[in-house]
């Protein structure tokens, strides 16, 4: 009886489902979206480092359509 109320658990469990989207949020050429600056050293500071670190000297090559970020939204 133990087993069965927890296989119908177990069942119950892994029969719900979970939605999630990731939003992708590219550079633009340096347009300063999502709290970026105008200019790569930002945008790596604002969505790669965070605040309390100081960067210098921000390089990239690539194309700059390479670039970007983004957000894990759970629905």
């Amino acid at each position: 009886m133990k087993k069965v109320a927890i296989i119908s658990f177990a069942t119950l469990l892994l029969s719900l489902t979970i939605n999630a989207q990731l939003v992708v949020n590219p550079y633009n050429n340096g347009a300063g979206n999502n709290g970026a600056g105008s200019n790569l050293q930002q945008f790596v500071q604002t969505n790669l480092i965070g605040s309390g670190i100081t960067i210098s000297n921000v390089t990239f090559v690539g194309a700059n359509r390479q670039m970007g970020s983004f957000n894990i939204q759970v629905v």
